[in-house]
């Protein structure tokens, strides 16, 4: 019987390797990563943030590029984790810039990464920046500013179209440094800002020529820090509540804190009267850089500031004299008031007296001189009378026992 060769069995061989390396190569395959797709971008421009939103499959891991999109420069390369949202099947990232986002555009793309392997890049996507060809105007940005003392900000200038940058100033600084963003944007960074004045700060940005001008304008202060709120009452009915706008916040006008006394409308001025006692208060403080809230507490018996008496009458006897008064609000009745009577004569100071529920007050073993008008106040009201009694006597505003 005849044997099979080696060239009879080789090709049998062969197709057995081929197969068996074809498992192989075919097993040992790892899935390829999907290319982000539907790459969308928004923009907060006061807040400078760009909002980046895609559709990544089960990919978690990314790589974001961001180039300034006319010199090709890249601003920031990173890899970030974003997991998927399962209400739209999309991975959103913000970035915050630097620079206000109207200074040039920005050019995205974003590939999907497992450890070293990576798909390839989506298709860019650009934000359109203030400095296109078919805007020619002179522009500086942000406008308008408001900003926390020792923060630090960066403007641009957009030189206008067929003009040429010359420099960029502010007042504490001089002349600037700065650097290009693009064919006619240019970039300035001020640190550590300190608070500015009623009109605030301006900076400057002029042509080659500084025969074209164009600015800004920034406002550094503080948040309201308040103190000492309380409420009181003077009637027995409404509470008068006060209280310390603290530390100079340096903002001024539109700017300035405004202040809300249990959701009352906002006013600028310091002191609200409730109404009604509610026993309960909270104060809210507000300007551009954020709000402080105080609280106050009380039962209305504990917060009682008297006001002093009115319509106050001496008669006078041989040897003594009678004060009479009168309350302004009715429910003082109800308070165990101690009253005193400050009497002035020939450089002496006596007071006398201290009864509950005072109306009156009889002075006793005075001696009288000669009769005259003497002016008589009452202590508090800042009112003046004329009273025919040689003493000059002062009703001092009551207080609580």
């Amino acid at each position: 019987m005849n044997m099979p060769s080696l060239m009879d069995r080789l090709p049998h061989a062969f197709l057995l390797m081929c197969y068996c390396f074809t498992c192989v190569s075919v097993y040992g395959l790892e899935p390829e990563l999907t290319v982000p797709q539907q790459v969308s971008l928004s923009s907060d421009m006061s807040a400078q943030q760009l909002s980046i939103s895609w559709l990544g499959g089960a990919a978690t891991t990314f790589d974001l590029m961001i180039l300034r999109t006319e010199l090709n420069k890249t601003v920031i390369y990173e890899t970030v984790s974003v997991p998927v949202n399962p209400m739209n099947s999309r991975h959103q990232w913000n970035w915050t810039s630097v620079e206000p986002l109207e200074c040039t555009s920005l050019s995205v793309q974003i590939r999907s990464r497992d450890g070293q392997m990576t798909s390839e890049w989506s298709n860019t996507q650009i934000l359109q920046g203030s400095d296109l060809p078919s805007n020619k105007k002179f522009q500086m940005y942000p406008q308008d500013r408001v900003l926390p003392v020792g923060a630090n900000i960066t403007f641009c200038c957009i030189v206008e179209e067929g003009k040429f940058f010359g420099t960029m100033y502010t007042v504490n600084i001089g002349i600037m440094n700065t650097t290009r963003l693009s064919r006619r944007s240019y970039a300035a960074t001020l640190v550590d800002l300190h608070p500015t004045g009623r009109t605030g700060t301006n900076i400057l940005c002029y042509d080659n020529l500084k025969t074209k001008l164009t600015g800004a304008v920034m406002f550094v202060g503080y948040p309201p820090l308040l103190t000492d709120f309380v409420c009181e009452t003077r009637d027995l009915t409404s509470a008068v509540c006060q209280w310390n706008e603290g530390r100079d916040t340096h903002f001024y006008a539109r700017r300035e804190t405004f202040y809300s006394v249990n959701e009352s409308p906002k006013q600028k001025q310091i002191g609200y009267t409730v109404n009604q006692w509610e026993g309960n208060w909270t104060l809210v403080a507000v300007n551009p850089l954020g709000q402080y809230s105080l609280t106050d507490s009380a039962e209305l018996g504990h917060r009682v500031r008297p006001v002093a008496p009115t319509n106050l009458f001496v008669p006078v006897n041989a040897r003594n004299a009678t004060v009479l008064w009168q309350w302004e609000y009715n429910s003082y009745s109800s308070l165990p008031l101690v009253c005193q009577v400050e009497l002035n004569s020939h450089g002496y100071k006596t007071t006398v007296c201290g009864q509950w529920f005072c109306r009156t007050c009889i002075l006793m073993k005075i001696t009288v001189f000669k009769s005259a008008v003497v002016p008589s106040r009452i202590s508090g009201s800042g009112e003046t009378g004329a009273q025919y009694f040689p003493l000059k006597t002062k009703l001092l505003a009551p207080r609580l026992c």
